[in-house]
């Protein structure tokens, strides 16, 4: 996951289940917009998240 341009998370698949993650605070602006993105990627081909 990144916010605001910054990597700041990273879910592992075959461990879990994930279910929770933490912004740290000094990512977040607290006075204007904020940006999250996620991307779901996978090892192998033609396959999705489990």
């Amino acid at each position: 996951m990144c916010v605001n341009g910054w990597n700041t998370d990273t879910w592992v698949g075959n461990v879990g289940p994930q279910s929770v993650s933490t912004i740290p605070y000094g990512f977040v602006n607290k006075s204007g917009e904020n940006t999250i993105a996620m991307a779901v990627t996978t090892e192998r081909d033609a396959r999705g998240p489990e």
